[in-house]
């Protein structure tokens, strides 16, 4: 028996509805519900004000709706590509500064990235850390974020941010290095 080809694969739920929203927007009513929440819970991570939250998932939306026909299944999930419109919208606002940008967790948090740091004293890391993080760039934070405090998987963020995985792999390193160098120098 004949082995089947690419395109006579079953195609799952989620690209039947992508396929169908499409041809009528009217279809994309499922995602929309499926991603909504989600997406909230991750803006808000970032912004803490829930107009601000609101408003940049509804243009995050509307983008995806307008640019649903550039999306392809070529390995990247649909929630990967929508995240990434949402974070893109953060970053555009924050850097035309009509929204401020904020770090938003629990202190049990910030020891998963303390402990990480293990050249560091433990009683001054929180303090240090809480501070080190502000120096860090937007797309630092955004890794630091979805990694300790998010809990992502490398290769979640590595589909988010649109890189291989062993390049965020190595940013994270990175990152982690110039918290160590920003928090020792701030002793």
């Amino acid at each position: 028996m004949a082995e089947p080809s690419p395109q006579t694969l079953v195609l799952s739920m989620e690209e039947v509805q992508i396929n169908a929203a499409k041809n009528d927007m009217q279809a994309f009513a499922p995602l929309y519900k499926k991603y909504y929440a989600a997406l909230c819970r991750f803006a808000y991570q970032r912004l803490s004000n829930k107009e601000d939250t609101y408003e940049i998932v509804s243009l995050a939306f509307l983008k995806a709706m307008q640019n649903l026909h550039q999306y392809k299944f070529e390995g990247l999930s649909f929630g990967s590509w929508l995240y990434r419109i949402v974070l893109n919208e953060i970053n555009m606002q924050y850097r035309s500064n009509k929204i401020n940008r904020v770090i938003n967790c629990e202190e049990a948090q910030f020891y998963s990235i303390a402990d990480e740091l293990q050249d560091i004293d433990e009683q001054e890391k929180f303090e240090k850390l809480k501070i080190s993080l502000t120096h860090l760039g937007v797309e630092e934070l955004d890794l630091i974020e979805m990694r300790f405090f998010e809990k992502r998987a490398f290769k979640e963020i590595a589909e988010i941010n649109n890189q291989q995985e062993p390049a965020v792999k190595m940013r994270c390193y990175r990152t982690l290095e110039k918290l160590k160098l920003i928090m020792t120098k701030n002793k």
